[in-house]
C-alpha cells in the first residue's frame, strides 16, 4: 500500500512537469522529456530517491546535448540522448542557490505551484 502511494506520488510529479513542458514542444519518454532544435537537444529527467521506499523525494536532472560537440568528439547520437549523455548537465539547486537538491512531495506540498 505504501509503495503504491509512492508510485502515485511519482506519477503526479511526472504529470505536473509534463503539463508544463508539453506546450513548449517537448516530447515525453518515460521519466524524460526532450526538445530538439537543429540537432541539439534539451533534456529534462525526473529521478526518484533511491533511499527508503516510503520516501517521496525526487530531483530533476537537466541536460543539453550539442550535435556539434558530438560530431567533434566522434560520438554522434542518432536518437534522443539520455540525460547522462548530455554535454552540459545540472540540477536546479546548482542553478538556484538555496534550492534543495532532493524535493519531498506530499499531499499538502504543491511544489510545482511555487517552482517556476
Amino acid at each position: 500500500m505504501q509503495n503504491e502511494a509512492v508510485e502515485q506520488c511519482h506519477r503526479s510529479v511526472i504529470s505536473a512537469i509534463w503539463n508544463r513542458l508539453k506546450p513548449l514542444g517537448f516530447s515525453k519518454s518515460g521519466v524524460s522529456f526532450h526538445l530538439e532544435k537543429n540537432g541539439d537537444w534539451a533534456v529534462v529527467n525526473v529521478q526518484r530517491w533511491r533511499g527508503p521506499s516510503s520516501d517521496r523525494r525526487f530531483t530533476v536532472n537537466l541536460g543539453v546535448y550539442s550535435r556539434t560537440l558530438a560530431h567533434f568528439y566522434g560520438r554522434a547520437s542518432t536518437g534522443k540522448p539520455a540525460e547522462y549523455q548530455c554535454h552540459w548537465r545540472r540540477r536546479p539547486h546548482q542553478l538556484r542557490p538555496g534550492d534543495e537538491e532532493w524535493w519531498r512531495r506530499s499531499a499538502d506540498n504543491e511544489w510545482w505551484a511555487i517552482r517556476s
